[in-house]
């Protein structure tokens, strides 16, 4: 029995591990393997870090658990999607193979990262010890017959990202909105600054992005944070989709909207 897995959560590098116990093949015949079961699997190392997800995006899935029972011919592996933040994010819409719908008879479940989900069952059954919840991490387990497929697909999840918080219903709610984006970036403790954002000028910034022009949002976003950056430069690079400019006032930040308004002044000569 062949079996590998870690509690996947921050940033590391990536490592390959032999999905089978067969020996090593002469040269002149590395290519004949044609069977699942003989081939490398890439897993992602301790430390890997999660995408962050904004709007209905797709995100390639990074293997964090895998094994292999020659006894069954079954294979059981998991993958980690997305980051989940503080409440999940809001949904699978498809899970892909090579751009493809997966055979039917692999079995699939999927977790959106909440942080009350329970450990998955078929990893549980599969790996001895395996206790993981992986709270805060979306994620799936895929199971299926070794022979089912001849190499190891790449796999994509399409999925309705994180929940924001919406100042105007103060509820966190899966949202296209730009500015409430950049809110949550700005406010998580996770993967964002930790700083806290005026709900009123956030609220102003949330309805300059939502202002109908042709019969359309101004601006919506939907992007995935999957590089690694200073958490400012991510910040500036959703301010420019929202369309707004971060002023920090001590411990607060105000989202001020880039649009024609009222003039809050009037300059004297004795002002100059």
């Amino acid at each position: 029995m062949v079996q590998w897995y870690r509690n996947a959560s921050g940033r590391g590098r990536t490592t390959q591990k032999p999905v089978t116990q067969k020996p090593v093949t002469p040269a002149a015949t590395l290519n004949t393997q044609t069977e699942l079961s003989e081939r490398f699997a890439t897993v992602s190392g301790d430390l890997a870090k999660a995408a962050v997800c904004y709007g209905q995006v797709q995100v390639g899935c990074k293997m964090f658990a895998f094994h292999w029972n020659p006894d069954t011919s079954v294979i059981t592996t998991g993958f980690i999607v997305a980051d989940g933040g503080a409440t999940g994010i809001d949904g699978f819409v498809s899970v892909l193979f090579n751009g493809e719908t997966p055979p039917a008879s692999i079995t699939i479940n999927q977790y959106l990262g909440t942080q009350a989900q329970t450990v998955d069952p078929l990893l549980a059954a599969a790996i001895t010890g395996y206790t993981d919840t992986l709270p805060g991490l979306a994620y799936i387990v895929l199971q299926m017959p070794a022979g089912v497929m001849d190499s190891w697909p790449q796999v994509v999840c399409e999925i309705r990202g994180l929940k924001v918080y919406n100042p105007k219903t103060a509820t966190t709610v899966y949202s296209k909105n730009p500015a409430l984006c950049l809110g949550d970036l700005i406010r998580s403790t996770d993967y964002g600054r930790g700083t806290a954002v005026d709900n009123t000028a956030l609220e102003a910034a949330q309805d300059a992005c939502d202002a109908l022009v042709g019969g359309e949002v101004r601006r919506s976003l939907c992007l995935s944070l999957d590089s690694q950056k200073m958490v400012d430069d991510w910040v500036d690079i959703l301010r420019a989709y929202a369309g707004c400019w971060v002023d920090y006032r001590g411990p607060t930040a105000f989202l001020i909207p880039d649009r024609p308004a009222s003039s809050v002044m009037a300059l004297t000569p004795a002002d100059i």
